[in-house]
């Protein structure tokens, strides 16, 4: 399991080179199942 609180669009800021970015969230969402939670932080 990969948490982030990032949104995909968002990893360049990390990876620093948009192909970097691309080949690591093609490879993490390969045979997948994506869960996006809009909901308030438990920790707050």
């Amino acid at each position: 399991m990969i948490t982030s609180n990032l949104p995909f669009s968002k990893y360049e800021q990390i990876f620093k080179d948009p192909m970097t970015a691309a080949a690591t969230i093609d490879r993490l969402v390969d045979h997948s199942v994506i869960v996006e939670l809009n909901i308030e932080s438990y920790r707050m």
